[in-house]
């Protein structure tokens, strides 16, 4: 921990300074604070509706009253059971209702031994229940999601699936490792957490879809015309020959009784003697 450039009178209680800031860069590389800051913000999707569940990326977590030394600064963390409304500079946890159940790390070079060692430890010690690490350049973890959860106190691995995904249990959640981002997917329904970009990405899919979903709705209505206006012909052509057989039908009648009658009427011719 660096010493703060200057104390806000806001960070300082009953005469103690708890920094809001030690005023280095918030992350290594663009790559790590967009992470922190991309998860921070689809893992508050899920959540939006549920007033006591807080996500917050990269401010300061105090957890020893009257000792500013014992702190650590989360890239991303979860709180369920406090106001997830509230502002706040830091989170102190002695005027808090509950502590982080779930904590995100975008592992880089300047941290990965601190990650993976006393952070880690430390985290266990105050019952962080799930603690995930993120290596999105592939360079210092083994795989580049890994994800630990307390038992018994301790922590134990979180077995990864087919493709290096680890469920979540805190969050509801599967997290799915992929080049150089985390996927988000609802563990009930498995429908997927969107930010902007993939959100504006797939509404132009389902226009698209919806375009072509029109261009063959017009096909089959032209063809179904088509089809009518062909059983349209085929009945009339169908109605035609059959008025056509009723009046030969009907000639051949009339014709029958004609003669028949012209017979009846004809006179008898003389026998022969």
């Amino acid at each position: 921990m660096n010493p703060p450039l200057s104390a806000s009178s806001a960070d300082i209680v009953d005469g103690v300074h708890y920094p809001s800031s030690d005023g280095l860069p918030v992350a290594e590389t663009a790559v790590h604070v967009l992470q922190a800051f991309r998860a921070m913000a689809l893992l508050r999707h899920p959540f939006r509706d549920q007033a006591d569940v807080y996500v917050i990326a990269n401010i300061f977590w105090y957890f020893e009253k009257g000792n500013p030394k014992k702190c650590r600064s989360p890239d991303v963390m979860f709180v369920r059971g406090v106001d997830g409304a509230k502002e706040r500079r830091s989170f102190r946890s002695w005027d808090e209702p509950a502590d982080p159940s779930a904590i995100f790390e975008m592992t880089s070079k300047e941290t990965a031994k601190e990650d993976v060692g006393p952070k880690k430890d430390e985290y266990e010690r105050l019952g962080v229940r799930e603690y995930f690490l993120f290596d999105a350049l592939g360079e210092y973890l083994d795989t580049p999601l890994t994800g630990f959860r307390l038992q018994l106190g301790k922590y134990e691995p979180i077995a990864p699936g087919f493709d290096g995904r680890l469920r979540s249990l805190e969050l509801g959640l599967w997290i799915v490792p992929e080049h150089h981002n985390l996927r988000y997917f609802d563990a009930r329904t498995n429908e997927e957490l969107l930010d902007l970009p993939d959100m504006a990405d797939r509404v132009d899919d389902l226009q698209k879809e919806v375009e072509q979903l029109n261009r063959w709705a017009n096909l089959a209505e032209r063809q179904v015309g088509i089809e009518k206006e062909r059983a349209d012909a085929e009945k009339l052509r169908a109605d035609t020959e059959k008025q056509r057989a009723d009046d030969a039908e009907r000639r051949t009648a009339e014709l029958i009784a004609e003669l028949t009658k012209l017979r009846a009427n004809s006179p008898t011719p003389p026998s022969a003697e």
